[in-house]
């Protein structure tokens, strides 16, 4: 039986996993992410090789961070992680393996996944928002990804939510979303706050539920921008659904709450009945993504 392998690549980790042909992840492995892009492509290398073993594949779906170039699998933009830009990331990865690869940027993958397999299934226009590391995003149109001529449609990252300068973003500028409602944004306007060392969002999360009145306004802030930051964009896109992804999204209801009461308080009023849904797949979307969209992309049945 032949698989799909697919790959991850994440700010801090790198996850690998054989797909079956029923969009079942067979086995999946994880590891922490290097920062340089060459050692990033030589561990990802690695990980494939450990995670498809003996079996054979037809292909390679990948999800990167970055702007991906559709056809050749370069990375040709990365605010955030610069040392990208230029990364050779399919075509590296597909010729040692001497297989066909496909490349897209990571929020689309998770995004690919959903919409075949997961919450988006059933809806038209889908704005599908992950809230991790950093913070990206994918747009799905009348059932495929809506890439752009850049590679950029969907991305929310670098929308502006205030012009006060004291917010610095991963990309130099000042004042994006990612900069204020990111994970480690997150963690580090606590420990600001508090003095503390920076504790995991988990660990907020559970001081927030315990009455830590600074972990539940810092929690409250983060999705209330994020919330009415992609509340513009889909009134802009007249969206039927936003689907929010990532691993701050799984802290737990307080955070999706506020989010959701954020969107529709700011949506125009023939939005205000759009759901706010949490991605199905969870860790696996991005694997299941990567190995829908190279399937399709190369016709693979």
């Amino acid at each position: 039986m032949a698989f799909t392998a697919a790959l991850d690549i994440g700010g801090t980790s790198l996850v690998a996993g054989l797909v079956r042909r029923d969009f079942v992840v067979q086995r999946r492995l994880e590891r922490p992410a290097p920062a340089a892009a060459d050692e990033v492509i030589s561990a990802s290398i690695a990980l494939l090789g450990e995670v498809i073993g003996d079996d054979s594949i037809d292909a390679i779906g990948i999800g990167s961070p970055g702007t991906i170039h559709p056809i050749d699998g370069l990375v040709v933009a990365s605010d955030s992680k610069p040392e990208y830009e230029g990364a050779a990331i399919g075509p590296r990865i597909g010729d040692h393996f001497n297989v066909p690869y496909a490349v897209t940027n990571d929020v689309n993958a998770a995004g690919v996944g959903e919409l075949a397999h997961g919450a988006a299934q059933g809806f038209s226009r889908v704005l599908v928002v992950s809230i991790g590391t950093g913070i990206g995003g994918a747009l799905l149109i009348n059932g495929r990804i809506e890439e752009g001529l850049h590679g950029t449609a969907g991305e929310i990252g670098h929308l502006l939510v205030g012009a006060h300068g004291v917010h610095p973003c991963g990309c130099g500028r000042s004042d994006h979303l990612e900069a204020v409602a990111s994970g480690p944004a997150i963690e580090a306007r606590y420990a600001a706050e508090t003095g503390e060392q920076a504790l995991s969002l988990a660990a907020l999360a559970a001081r927030a539920e315990d009455d830590d009145l600074i972990a539940a306004r810092v929690i409250d802030d983060a999705a209330t921008w994020l919330g009415r930051a992609v509340a513009g964009v889909g009134n802009a896109l007249d969206i039927d659904l936003l689907l929010l992804t990532g691993g701050v999204s799984g802290i737990g209801p307080r955070y999706t709450d506020r989010v959701a009461q954020a969107f529709h308080g700011e949506v125009m009023k023939p939005l205000r009945e759009v759901p706010v849904l949490l991605g199905a797949l969870r860790g696996d979307a991005p694997l299941i993504g990567a190995a829908t969209y190279v399937r399709a992309r190369l016709g693979i049945d």
